[in-house]
């Protein structure tokens, strides 16, 4: 593996602070998984299938809604998808320094995955453009505009206050009756 990392170009320095802690969490997983299964194991046949159905019984009631344990338990998965990732985020320019690397040297695989997963290959899209999309927007707006402005002219025309005082003056005039009444004040 160390000359892999050699001829990539990373150093034994670079990468040996996570390849120690990764180690040590292996064998802390390990040594306590090899602990449980050894004291399971040591049991009789009926003793293991009894452990089993009372500890997944036990650990259903305690996964219901509510309990703490669920609670607890969801709060431990959160935290543990928080923490991977934390470290994707943490090694992502690593990773891009890579396959920057991988790419430069001339591997034609590594640089057509990457243009894939940015869709470079892809084919374009189907439909109007977007040059013609906003062309069709900037009309329709146009249209609403005139429409509004149109609209606007008419309901002055309905509230124009001099036409009004006019046609009040018109029938007032061929209204005998509304003549009479006027005289009369």
């Amino acid at each position: 593996m160390y000359k892999l990392w050699r001829k990539k170009g990373i150093t034994m320095a670079e990468t040996q602070p996570a390849i120690n802690a990764m180690l040590a969490m292996n064998q802390l997983v390990e040594s306590e998984s090899n602990n449980a299964v050894a004291l399971v194991a040591a049991l009789s046949p009926v003793q293991q299938t009894t452990f089993e159905i009372l500890t997944r019984h036990t650990i259903f009631a305690w996964l219901e809604a509510g309990h703490r344990f669920a609670i607890a338990y969801e709060q431990w998965k959160l935290s543990l998808a928080e923490t991977s990732r934390t470290r994707l985020l943490m090694i992502g320019e690593a990773a891009t320094i890579q396959i920057a690397r991988t790419i430069n040297a001339g591997d034609t695989c590594a640089a057509l995955a990457v243009a894939k997963s940015m869709g470079l290959l892809s084919p374009p899209p189907v439909g109007p453009s977007l040059t013609q999309t906003q062309r069709d927007a900037k009309q329709q707006t146009v249209r609403k505009v005139a429409r509004h402005k149109a609209a606007a002219v008419e309901f002055a025309k309905l509230l124009s206050v001099e036409k009004f005082q006019e046609e009040m003056c018109q029938a007032e005039q061929s209204d005998p009756e509304t003549k009479t009444q006027q005289e009369q004040l």
